[in-house]
């Protein structure tokens, strides 16, 4: 089975996740956490922390294999998504096996903007998800996401009153 290295970041509303570093693929796949841009850095001793996520649009990763044929045949045809209660993350996932497709690749980055409609299908809670690529001679998998939480969405403001006579 090829190696697979996939980055997984999952996207705040409608950013796009920063650029990730990739490392060198082992026996297992392997993850750095997304890289995010900060107003101040840490002072000494103290640890970054990633912003938490909430209500996510989407999902971004970078894979070595995206484009990568072997005997002419794409070594990957799509990737698949699991997500799991962050409480229970070696769990069995709350949703499994939703469809991601092959999005293109963009700048070293595959993005899937469909949140929506996985969101539409679960309760509110924290979450991680793992993306798995697939293809004729297997699948690999990426490590847990960094938590993310579904919360109920706020409702729109109403417009100014008018008070009527």
């Amino acid at each position: 089975m090829r190696k697979v290295l996939i980055v997984v970041g999952l996207l705040l509303c409608t950013s796009v996740a920063s650029a990730q570093e990739l490392v060198p693929a082992t026996d297992t796949p392997t993850i750095s956490a997304p890289s995010f841009a900060f107003a101040e850095a840490p002072l000494p001793g103290e640890a970054m922390q990633v912003p938490p996520v909430i209500n996510p649009s989407g999902v971004s990763f970078s894979s070595a294999d995206h484009n990568v044929t072997d005997l002419g045949v794409p070594v990957i045809s799509r990737y698949t998504m699991d997500i799991m209660a962050a409480s229970a993350p070696g769990g069995t996932p709350v949703k499994a096996g939703v469809d991601l497709g092959k999005p293109t690749l963009t700048s070293g980055t595959v993005t899937w903007t469909q949140f929506a409609t996985v969101r539409a299908t679960m309760t509110a809670g924290d979450y991680v998800a793992k993306i798995w690529a697939e293809g004729p001679g297997g699948r690999s998998g990426s490590p847990l996401s960094d938590p993310f939480t579904l919360a109920p969405r706020l409702p729109s403001a109403p417009g100014k009153p008018v008070v009527n006579p």
